[in-house]
């Protein structure tokens, strides 16, 4: 007697033979691995610091800014100076943060100073209040 799903094959009886549509799901382990060597490759092989060399651009601007302005200096050592004394980027949204806020503030930053340093005290200055910051330029 024959079963659901069995053919009669000249009276052998044979199993149930998947069709063309049911396939198995590929398996995606080895795609995972191959993704996971690609990283690995990547990781090593890849720079992982950039070092960039910002330099200010040239200024076209004929006359000087007003000097009612407040000046906060950045030397190529990362020292951050203002009024003559040396801070640290917390110290101005901490301490000065009555000297700086709705004020015109100019940042001159050395050539060699580091652009990270002059995001950071761009970013003390604006979560402070200033209502400007001017970053000077060297003179044609």
């Amino acid at each position: 007697m024959l079963k659901p799903g069995q053919k009669n094959f000249g009276g052998f009886v044979g199993r149930k033979t998947t069709s063309s549509r049911e396939r198995r799901p590929e398996s995606t382990v080895p795609m995972i691995n191959i993704v996971f060597l690609l990283l690995l490759y990547f990781m090593i092989a890849g720079k992982l610091h950039i070092d960039l060399e910002v330099t200010p651009p040239t200024s076209a601007a004929s006359t000087p800014p007003s000097g009612n302005l407040l000046n906060i200096a950045i030397t190529n050592t990362g020292a951050v100076q203002y009024r003559g004394d040396e801070i640290a980027i917390p110290q101005i949204e901490l301490e000065l943060q009555s000297d700086f806020k709705d004020q015109v503030v100019q940042i001159s930053a050395d050539g060699q100073a580091d652009a990270v340093l002059v995001a950071q005290a761009v970013a003390s200055l604006s979560k402070v209040g200033v209502k400007q910051i001017t970053l000077l330029t060297l003179k044609r």
